[in-house]
């Protein structure tokens, strides 16, 4: 019997984040809301689904900023940036829905849901058990 070939998929969550970080280096770019005020986005897996060698991550992306302006102004150049965020073991960046308003009138906030391949690295081979 053969087994498969293992796959190491990176994390979803860490590779937005340091390509969110590139793009945008005066945003703050996290996995967690760590403080309140300025410009943050925030990457978080919600779902998603393996089909080797790629691993299809379902992403929320919550952008915070002081004003309703100033997020609608964040989430146009987040929107604008991330077609260069592919490369490395980013396939394909796919908007799913948003941006959607669920901030506060002292907490503007959006959430956009985007569908993020990554491609994994495969070890070994297909070899007999």
């Amino acid at each position: 019997m053969l087994q498969p070939a293992l796959i190491d998929y990176p994390d979803a969550e860490l590779v937005m984040c340091e390509q969110t970080r590139r793009l945008l280096p005066d945003v703050y770019v996290a996995r967690k809301v760590p403080r309140t005020g300025g410009k943050q986005i925030i990457w978080n897996r919600i779902g998603g689904h393996q089909d080797p060698p790629q691993d299809i991550a379902l992403m929320e992306c919550r952008v915070w900023a002081d004003t309703d302006l100033a997020c609608n102004k964040l989430v146009t150049r987040l929107l604008a940036v991330l077609p260069a965020a592919t490369g490395g073991p980013v396939v394909k960046v796919d908007s799913s829905s948003g941006p959607a308003d669920l901030g506060t009138e002292r907490e503007p906030m959006r959430q956009l849901i985007f569908e993020i391949t990554l491609k994994g690295t495969q070890h070994g081979s297909n070899t007999p058990a």
